[in-house]
C-alpha cells in the first residue's frame, strides 16, 4: 500500500474509460471522482477503481450519500480517503 507522509492511503485518480482495477502500480488505490448528474450508485466504479466524492474536511464520513468514499486533498496534489 501506498501512504503518504501523514500514514493515509492515497488515492491515484483515474479517468474511468479503461479498466484499472483497484490498486495502481505505486500500490495506492485507483479512485473515479464522481461527476454531477451521473447515475453510478456505490462505492465502486465500473472500471473497477473506488467511485470517490471530494469533501473539505478529513473527518468527514467514510461515505458520501450516493454511497462513493469520501475522500480529502493532502495538501500536496493528491488525494486520500476519508475517516472519521
Amino acid at each position: 500500500m501506498a501512504y503518504n507522509a501523514n500514514g493515509k492511503l492515497k488515492l491515484t485518480v483515474v479517468s474511468g474509460a479503461a479498466i484499472t482495477g483497484r490498486y495502481a502500480v505505486d500500490g495506492s488505490y485507483n479512485a473515479v471522482q464522481t461527476a454531477e448528474n451521473t447515475t453510478i450508485k456505490g462505492s465502486g466504479h465500473p472500471c473497477g477503481a473506488f467511485w470517490t466524492t471530494t469533501v473539505a474536511s478529513p473527518t468527514a464520513s467514510c461515505y458520501a450519500v450516493d454511497g462513493s468514499r469520501n475522500c480529502v486533498s493532502d495538501g500536496a496534489g493528491g488525494f486520500v480517503l476519508a475517516f472519521p
